[in-house]
């Protein structure tokens, strides 16, 4: 997707300041070089509000056009005893997953119990194999779910 920076005619249209171009759409790499329009790798939102109640971060503003930094999800397949399914979890949750199974277990236990992202221990429960892990972290959810409840 891509952001009209200056005016400019891509494919014999006119294009103005502001203007989105989809993905589908030739856009020449001479364009973006040229600073007549910006490839756009978050979330465009008009007017500031995105309406879908994700956390955003502005990456910069043109004439009213915002553009927004959207945390990136993938779907983690999930089996269990009732089935497989698939949960979306942000990709720095994952990562931060995995970073707590690589610590010795009494370091892993300290972070669990210091987490604040629900996302990171769902994915704790679901892949770790070692109970202590398992269970802290499924009892971190719940305290954090609980607190989320009460407020």
């Amino acid at each position: 997707m891509y952001l009209v920076i200056k005016p400019v005619k891509i494919g014999g249209k006119d294009r103005h300041e502001g203007d989105i171009i989809s993905s589908s759409e030739y856009v020449s790499p001479w364009l973006v070089r040229s600073g007549y329009v910006k490839k756009v790798t978050g979330a465009i939102v008009h007017g500031g509000e995105s309406g879908d109640g994700q956390t955003t971060e502005v990456i910069e503003e043109h004439s009213g056009v915002i553009l927004v930094e959207l945390p990136v999800l993938t779907d983690l397949p999930v089996i269990s005893e009732s089935g497989a399914t698939s949960i979306s979890v942000g990709c720095e949750s994952i990562a931060e997953a995995v970073r707590v199974l690589q610590l010795k277990q009494a370091e892993a236990l300290e972070a669990i119990s210091a987490s604040l992202d629900t996302d990171m221990l769902l994915v704790l429960e679901i892949t770790s194999s070692v109970k202590a892990i398992k269970s802290a972290a499924a009892a971190r959810v719940e305290a954090l779910t609980k607190e989320a409840g009460e407020a």
